[in-house]
């Protein structure tokens, strides 16, 4: 066969694999953190208030996936147990925010006018007390709201009001200043779940399995996978998983059956 690739074929075998959004079925590197996530939804099995906690770390070290995987995971165990993952970055207002947690608990978005916020918080809460739900909400990049220490306090607070039980997740970054003030954390105390950058084997071992099961065989030796990890520990593992792509891609625009160390200088040069 010749070692030319031809325009109907692909390097690819599964190339969703390579959107960070995808969430891999053995997600490594991140047991001690995800043990500590299922610490804190644990007492809501026990129909008790489960635990606040802010998961820290810089971007791209698993914070999002970790909490999608452990919602995921947790639902299957129980049905009693709402989790909601808000980005807060589209989702920056009271209200934006509120309409999101009041479709994940009553299964439809509350109108954009003409409705009180109020009136979206006491569905909520008389919902949750009358199905006798609990509530985990994540509010991811949390930086971008507008107000988080009214949404935490009153969230918090709601326990008292509504007798419900709600805890609130906030996913940053390790410098962002979340500016809770001394009332809102009085009540809030969270615990703290830190999640480090990952070192050279770990990426390495994370981007070799995105070849394994995102392309075909032999296309990227363990040579240029090294110094693909290389350039991405200088940088994050987001970085990592597109260049990578892109020295895929640019092996097949040249119709090449796998990564030269040309592919990946060439792509590299563009980032």
């Amino acid at each position: 066969m010749a070692d030319v690739l031809w325009h109907h074929q692909t390097l690819f075998r599964n190339p969703e694999i390579f959107d960070f959004a995808y969430v891999p079925e053995s997600f490594e590197h991140r047991g001690g953190q995800l043990q500590a996530l299922a610490d804190c939804i644990r007492p809501a099995f026990n129909n008790l208030k489960p635990i606040n906690c802010k998961i820290i770390g810089e971007t791209a070290t698993g914070k999002t996936t970790s909490t999608k995987i452990i919602f995921k995971e947790a639902e299957k165990e129980s049905s009693n147990i709402i989790f909601c993952h808000v980005n807060c970055s589209v989702a920056h207002n009271l209200f934006s925010l509120f309409s999101q947690i009041h479709k994940k608990v009553l299964n439809y978005t509350p109108p954009s006018s003409g409705f009180p916020l109020k009136d979206v918080y006491d569905n909520i809460m008389k919902k949750l007390k009358q199905d006798k739900k609990t509530l985990i909400i994540a509010l991811d990049d949390a930086v971008y709201l507008e107000d988080i220490n009214k949404i935490v306090y009153d969230l918090m607070r709601s326990c008292e009001l509504y007798d419900t039980k709600v805890a609130v997740w906030i996913i940053g970054m390790p410098n962002e200043l979340f500016a809770l003030d001394a009332k809102t954390l009085s009540i809030f105390s969270p615990h703290q779940i830190n999640f480090p950058k990952y070192n050279k084997d770990e990426i390495f071992n994370i981007l070799k399995k995105r070849v394994d099961y995102g392309l075909y065989t032999n296309i990227v030796s363990k040579q240029i996978l090294d110094k693909i990890a290389n350039a991405t520990l200088k940088r994050d593992l987001r970085f990592g998983i597109e260049l990578l792509k892109s020295c895929v891609i640019e092996a097949e625009n040249k119709s090449r059956k796998q990564v030269e160390l040309e592919d990946f200088e060439s792509t590299l040069r563009k980032f």
